[in-house]
């Protein structure tokens, strides 16, 4: 991963301090085909608030959290697709799925 600093005079954007690049390569193990993504970020946080190395582990933190959480809550348990919209009913699904997602 990649950050620059001297951007307060490159970019119009009030608070911004860091903008990171990240290069992610992965290999699809039964094709073997190859994919490279290059994502982008931004971040008020100084060098000396966060070094580029804190700040992979942030980057890194936050898509387990998306990965192990979100993304099982979306499409294995489908609860972007849910019809309930009245009453109690998203709340008490949504705490039955929360059972389900830290049960042993």
């Amino acid at each position: 991963m990649v950050a620059r600093e001297d951007l307060q005079e490159r970019l119009e954007w009030p608070g911004v301090e860091q903008a990171l690049c990240r290069t992610c390569e992965r290999v699809q193990l039964k094709s073997g085909t190859r994919s490279l993504k290059v994502r982008y970020a931004v971040t008020s946080l100084s060098h000396e608030q966060a070094s580029v190395e804190e700040l992979a582990a942030l980057w890194r933190g936050h898509w387990s959290i998306e990965n192990r959480s979100h993304y099982v809550r979306d499409e294995t348990l489908g609860e972007d697709r849910g019809q309930m919209h009245r009453g109690q009913a998203p709340q008490a699904l949504a705490a039955l799925r929360n059972g389900l997602l830290t049960a042993p």
